[in-house]
Protein backbone atom coordinates (compact mmCIF):
# COMPACT_ATOMS: atom_id res chain seq x y z
CA UNK A 1 0.00 0.00 0.00
CA UNK A 2 2.69 2.35 0.69
CA UNK A 3 5.53 1.58 -2.08
CA UNK A 4 6.15 4.24 -4.58
CA UNK A 5 5.62 7.75 -4.89
CA UNK A 6 3.08 10.21 -3.69
CA UNK A 7 1.66 12.60 -6.62
CA UNK A 8 0.28 14.71 -3.71
CA UNK A 9 3.16 15.11 -1.68
CA UNK A 10 5.63 15.70 -4.56
CA UNK A 11 6.30 19.50 -3.33
CA UNK A 12 9.19 21.07 -1.56
CA UNK A 13 7.30 21.23 1.37
CA UNK A 14 8.82 17.33 1.69
CA UNK A 15 12.62 17.53 1.64
CA UNK A 16 15.06 14.75 1.07
CA UNK A 17 13.99 10.88 1.42
CA UNK A 18 10.62 12.18 2.61
CA UNK A 19 9.81 13.67 -1.35
CA UNK A 20 6.78 11.69 -2.50
CA UNK A 21 6.71 9.83 1.05
CA UNK A 22 3.74 9.45 3.18
CA UNK A 23 6.26 9.87 5.46
CA UNK A 24 6.47 13.40 4.81
CA UNK A 25 3.42 14.03 6.99
CA UNK A 26 3.32 10.88 8.97
CA UNK A 27 4.60 8.67 11.01
CA UNK A 28 6.37 5.55 9.73
CA UNK A 29 3.29 3.09 10.15
CA UNK A 30 5.25 -0.82 9.81
CA UNK A 31 6.70 -0.81 13.68
CA UNK A 32 3.24 -0.68 14.59
CA UNK A 33 0.48 -1.92 12.97
CA UNK A 34 -0.28 -5.00 14.98
CA UNK A 35 1.73 -8.86 13.68
CA UNK A 36 -1.85 -10.31 12.85
CA UNK A 37 -2.65 -7.50 10.40
CA UNK A 38 -1.66 -9.07 7.14
CA UNK A 39 -2.83 -8.31 3.72
CA UNK A 40 -3.57 -10.18 0.63
CA UNK A 41 -0.59 -12.21 -0.17
CA UNK A 42 -1.21 -11.51 -4.17
CA UNK A 43 -0.91 -7.31 -5.15
CA UNK A 44 -4.33 -6.03 -5.71
CA UNK A 45 -5.41 -5.17 -9.17
CA UNK A 46 -7.02 -1.99 -9.91
CA UNK A 47 -9.68 0.09 -12.12
CA UNK A 48 -9.69 3.18 -12.54
CA UNK A 49 -10.47 4.00 -9.28
CA UNK A 50 -8.44 1.33 -7.13
CA UNK A 51 -11.37 -0.90 -6.76
CA UNK A 52 -9.74 -3.74 -5.44
CA UNK A 53 -10.66 -7.46 -6.79
CA UNK A 54 -8.85 -9.15 -4.71
CA UNK A 55 -10.28 -11.01 -0.99
CA UNK A 56 -9.06 -9.35 1.81
CA UNK A 57 -7.80 -11.03 4.48
CA UNK A 58 -9.03 -10.05 8.18
CA UNK A 59 -8.21 -11.10 11.52
CA UNK A 60 -10.50 -13.45 13.46
CA UNK A 61 -10.36 -11.27 16.01
CA UNK A 62 -12.27 -8.38 13.97
CA UNK A 63 -15.01 -10.99 13.20
CA UNK A 64 -18.56 -10.67 15.28
CA UNK A 65 -18.58 -8.49 18.49
CA UNK A 66 -14.69 -7.31 17.49
CA UNK A 67 -16.07 -4.65 15.24
CA UNK A 68 -15.90 -6.75 11.75
CA UNK A 69 -14.51 -4.77 8.55
CA UNK A 70 -15.02 -1.57 9.77
CA UNK A 71 -13.18 -2.20 13.10
CA UNK A 72 -10.07 -3.58 10.81
CA UNK A 73 -10.40 -0.69 7.84
CA UNK A 74 -10.15 1.95 10.91
CA UNK A 75 -7.20 0.40 12.91
CA UNK A 76 -4.85 0.37 9.68
CA UNK A 77 -6.19 3.50 8.82
CA UNK A 78 -5.31 4.77 12.38
CA UNK A 79 -1.64 3.48 11.84
CA UNK A 80 -0.89 4.70 8.18
CA UNK A 81 -1.81 8.15 9.37
CA UNK A 82 -0.18 8.68 12.72
CA UNK A 83 0.76 12.81 12.10
CA UNK A 84 4.24 12.96 13.01
CA UNK A 85 5.91 16.07 14.27
CA UNK A 86 5.77 18.33 11.09
CA UNK A 87 2.38 17.65 10.35
CA UNK A 88 0.62 18.24 14.04
CA UNK A 89 2.79 21.68 14.44
CA UNK A 90 0.98 22.66 10.71
CA UNK A 91 -2.31 21.23 12.92
CA UNK A 92 -1.52 22.96 16.31
CA UNK A 93 -1.13 26.58 13.93
CA UNK A 94 -4.40 25.78 11.84
CA UNK A 95 -6.41 24.84 15.26
CA UNK A 96 -5.17 27.98 16.96
CA UNK A 97 -6.05 30.07 14.29
CA UNK A 98 -9.54 29.26 13.57
CA UNK A 99 -10.79 28.63 17.02
CA UNK A 100 -10.40 24.74 16.87
CA UNK A 101 -10.91 22.98 20.50
CA UNK A 102 -12.42 26.11 22.07
CA UNK A 103 -15.96 27.25 22.89
CA UNK A 104 -17.31 23.52 23.64
CA UNK A 105 -18.27 20.72 21.30
CA UNK A 106 -17.93 21.16 17.86
CA UNK A 107 -19.89 19.63 15.28
CA UNK A 108 -17.75 18.42 12.00
CA UNK A 109 -19.58 18.45 8.68
CA UNK A 110 -17.78 17.68 5.41
CA UNK A 111 -19.88 19.40 2.21
CA UNK A 112 -18.58 17.33 -0.73
CA UNK A 113 -19.02 19.46 -3.67
CA UNK A 114 -16.21 19.57 -6.32
CA UNK A 115 -14.89 17.24 -8.77
CA UNK A 116 -16.47 14.59 -7.65
CA UNK A 117 -19.90 15.88 -8.76
CA UNK A 118 -19.54 15.80 -12.41
CA UNK A 119 -18.69 12.43 -12.06
CA UNK A 120 -22.48 11.49 -11.00
CA UNK A 121 -23.64 12.08 -14.51
CA UNK A 122 -21.65 9.11 -16.23
CA UNK A 123 -23.61 6.29 -15.98
CA UNK A 124 -20.75 3.92 -15.73
CA UNK A 125 -19.57 5.64 -12.79
CA UNK A 126 -18.34 3.82 -9.91
CA UNK A 127 -19.77 6.18 -7.24
CA UNK A 128 -23.00 5.01 -6.04
CA UNK A 129 -25.80 6.36 -4.82
CA UNK A 130 -26.97 10.10 -4.93
CA UNK A 131 -25.72 12.93 -6.37
CA UNK A 132 -23.62 15.84 -4.42
CA UNK A 133 -26.64 17.11 -2.09
CA UNK A 134 -27.53 20.71 -1.64
CA UNK A 135 -26.27 22.52 1.92
CA UNK A 136 -29.88 23.13 2.63
CA UNK A 137 -29.85 19.21 3.43
CA UNK A 138 -26.96 19.46 5.62
CA UNK A 139 -28.51 22.12 8.04
CA UNK A 140 -31.45 19.96 8.03
CA UNK A 141 -29.40 17.12 9.30
CA UNK A 142 -27.22 20.08 11.30
CA UNK A 143 -30.28 20.51 13.34
CA UNK A 144 -31.20 17.65 14.28
CA UNK A 145 -28.20 17.18 16.43
CA UNK A 146 -28.18 20.02 17.85
CA UNK A 147 -31.78 19.51 18.57
CA UNK A 148 -30.62 16.02 20.21
CA UNK A 149 -26.94 17.63 22.00
CA UNK A 150 -27.40 21.47 21.94
CA UNK A 151 -24.02 21.80 19.68
CA UNK A 152 -24.44 24.71 17.49
CA UNK A 153 -20.40 25.21 16.58
CA UNK A 154 -20.01 23.88 13.52
CA UNK A 155 -16.40 23.02 11.66
CA UNK A 156 -16.93 23.26 8.08
CA UNK A 157 -14.57 20.83 5.22
CA UNK A 158 -15.63 21.59 2.07
CA UNK A 159 -13.94 22.30 -1.84
CA UNK A 160 -16.94 25.01 -2.21
CA UNK A 161 -15.58 28.37 -2.62
CA UNK A 162 -19.27 29.53 -3.31
CA UNK A 163 -20.22 28.25 -0.13
CA UNK A 164 -17.59 29.31 2.12
CA UNK A 165 -18.63 33.05 0.34
CA UNK A 166 -22.29 32.68 1.17
CA UNK A 167 -20.88 31.97 4.89
CA UNK A 168 -18.30 35.11 5.22
CA UNK A 169 -21.76 36.56 3.88
CA UNK A 170 -23.98 35.98 6.21
CA UNK A 171 -26.23 34.55 4.07
CA UNK A 172 -26.84 31.41 7.00
CA UNK A 173 -26.81 33.38 9.77
CA UNK A 174 -30.68 32.29 10.13
CA UNK A 175 -29.41 29.28 11.16
CA UNK A 176 -27.76 30.56 14.61
CA UNK A 177 -24.95 28.03 14.16
CA UNK A 178 -21.38 29.29 14.25
CA UNK A 179 -19.19 28.12 11.42
CA UNK A 180 -15.32 27.70 11.58
CA UNK A 181 -13.12 26.37 8.41
CA UNK A 182 -9.90 26.11 7.30
CA UNK A 183 -9.06 29.67 5.06
CA UNK A 184 -7.29 28.69 1.66
CA UNK A 185 -8.60 29.44 -2.13
CA UNK A 186 -11.06 27.14 -2.78
CA UNK A 187 -11.69 28.50 -6.29
CA UNK A 188 -9.03 26.58 -7.56
CA UNK A 189 -11.27 23.72 -7.37
CA UNK A 190 -14.26 25.40 -9.15
CA UNK A 191 -11.79 26.75 -12.13
CA UNK A 192 -12.54 23.94 -14.24
CA UNK A 193 -14.26 20.36 -14.78
CA UNK A 194 -10.92 18.22 -14.72
CA UNK A 195 -9.68 16.27 -11.51
CA UNK A 196 -7.75 17.15 -9.27
CA UNK A 197 -5.48 14.87 -9.97
CA UNK A 198 -5.27 16.25 -13.36
CA UNK A 199 -5.26 19.67 -12.47
CA UNK A 200 -1.66 19.05 -10.20
CA UNK A 201 -0.11 16.57 -13.36
CA UNK A 202 -1.06 19.81 -15.50
CA UNK A 203 0.96 22.04 -12.96
CA UNK A 204 -2.55 23.74 -12.95
CA UNK A 205 -2.85 23.33 -8.77
CA UNK A 206 -0.02 23.74 -6.04
CA UNK A 207 0.34 20.58 -4.75
CA UNK A 208 1.63 21.32 -1.24
CA UNK A 209 -1.97 23.55 -0.68
CA UNK A 210 -3.87 20.54 -2.03
CA UNK A 211 -2.18 18.03 -0.14
CA UNK A 212 -1.91 20.04 3.25
CA UNK A 213 -5.34 21.60 3.31
CA UNK A 214 -7.33 18.25 2.03
CA UNK A 215 -4.84 16.10 5.31
CA UNK A 216 -5.92 19.34 7.58
CA UNK A 217 -9.41 19.16 6.79
CA UNK A 218 -9.27 15.07 7.63
CA UNK A 219 -8.38 14.94 10.60
CA UNK A 220 -9.44 18.01 12.02
CA UNK A 221 -12.87 16.23 11.05
CA UNK A 222 -11.88 13.16 13.03
CA UNK A 223 -11.58 15.57 15.94
CA UNK A 224 -15.09 16.52 15.92
CA UNK A 225 -17.60 15.32 18.64
CA UNK A 226 -19.97 14.68 15.66
CA UNK A 227 -19.77 14.12 12.31
CA UNK A 228 -22.46 15.27 9.61
CA UNK A 229 -21.33 14.04 5.96
CA UNK A 230 -22.01 11.50 2.91
CA UNK A 231 -20.21 8.28 3.88
CA UNK A 232 -20.00 7.56 0.27
CA UNK A 233 -17.44 9.53 -0.13
CA UNK A 234 -13.86 8.28 0.71
CA UNK A 235 -12.98 11.75 1.96
CA UNK A 236 -15.34 11.38 4.75
CA UNK A 237 -15.20 7.56 5.81
CA UNK A 238 -11.78 8.25 6.08
CA UNK A 239 -12.12 11.61 8.91
CA UNK A 240 -14.87 8.96 10.24
CA UNK A 241 -13.03 5.78 10.60
CA UNK A 242 -9.97 7.83 12.48
CA UNK A 243 -12.63 9.20 14.67
CA UNK A 244 -13.41 5.56 15.80
CA UNK A 245 -9.79 4.29 16.06
CA UNK A 246 -8.72 7.54 17.83
CA UNK A 247 -11.83 7.81 20.33
CA UNK A 248 -12.60 4.30 20.65
CA UNK A 249 -16.41 4.74 19.94
CA UNK A 250 -18.65 5.55 17.28
CA UNK A 251 -19.56 9.02 17.42
CA UNK A 252 -23.19 11.06 16.88
CA UNK A 253 -23.10 11.18 13.35
CA UNK A 254 -26.17 11.59 10.11
CA UNK A 255 -24.93 10.40 6.77
CA UNK A 256 -26.82 11.91 4.20
CA UNK A 257 -26.47 8.82 1.66
CA UNK A 258 -25.58 5.56 3.00
CA UNK A 259 -24.11 4.04 5.98
CA UNK A 260 -20.86 3.07 6.22
CA UNK A 261 -19.44 0.48 3.97
CA UNK A 262 -16.18 -1.05 2.52
CA UNK A 263 -16.74 0.25 -0.82
CA UNK A 264 -13.25 -0.67 -1.80
CA UNK A 265 -13.78 -4.44 -0.63
CA UNK A 266 -14.19 -7.87 -1.93
CA UNK A 267 -15.19 -10.72 -0.56
CA UNK A 268 -13.70 -10.81 3.21
CA UNK A 269 -11.61 -13.94 4.49
CA UNK A 270 -11.43 -13.92 8.25
CA UNK A 271 -8.05 -16.14 9.15
CA UNK A 272 -7.23 -17.72 12.52
CA UNK A 273 -3.84 -17.38 14.14
CA UNK A 274 -2.26 -20.18 11.84
CA UNK A 275 -3.13 -18.76 8.61
CA UNK A 276 -6.20 -20.98 8.13
CA UNK A 277 -9.55 -19.03 6.63
CA UNK A 278 -12.10 -20.03 9.25
CA UNK A 279 -14.89 -17.61 7.72
CA UNK A 280 -16.21 -16.28 4.58
CA UNK A 281 -18.71 -13.84 3.81
CA UNK A 282 -19.55 -11.62 0.60
CA UNK A 283 -19.06 -7.88 1.08
CA UNK A 284 -20.73 -5.15 -0.19
CA UNK A 285 -23.67 -7.50 -2.21
CA UNK A 286 -26.31 -4.29 -2.49
CA UNK A 287 -24.03 -1.91 -4.38
CA UNK A 288 -22.21 -4.23 -7.11
CA UNK A 289 -25.31 -2.50 -9.78
CA UNK A 290 -24.19 1.22 -8.94
CA UNK A 291 -25.85 2.57 -11.93
CA UNK A 292 -28.91 1.33 -10.32
CA UNK A 293 -28.59 2.91 -7.33
CA UNK A 294 -27.68 6.06 -8.79
CA UNK A 295 -31.29 6.33 -10.46
CA UNK A 296 -32.50 6.47 -7.08
CA UNK A 297 -32.11 9.88 -6.32
CA UNK A 298 -31.37 11.86 -3.23
CA UNK A 299 -32.11 9.27 -0.20
CA UNK A 300 -33.51 10.28 3.17
CA UNK A 301 -30.55 10.93 6.06
CA UNK A 302 -29.01 7.80 7.61
CA UNK A 303 -28.92 8.94 11.33
CA UNK A 304 -27.19 7.10 13.67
Amino acid sequence: VLHGAWSYFRHRGCPGNTLGSIECYFQPPHSAVPGDVLWASDPPEYTANYQLSHDWHVPTRFSGGGGGVFAFVATITRHFLSPNRRMTRLLDDVKRGIGFGIGGPLMGVHVRHGDSCTKWDDKHSHLPGTRCVDFNQYLAAMEIIRDKYGVSRAFIATDDASLIEKIEGGDYEESEFEFIFVPFDRKLYSESDWSIELKMLMATMDRRMVAETTLVDILLLSQCDYFVGTLSSHFGALAYELSWANKGYHIPHISLDHPWSGSLLAPVQYYGADGETTKEEEHNTVRKDFTERQSTGVRKPVVF
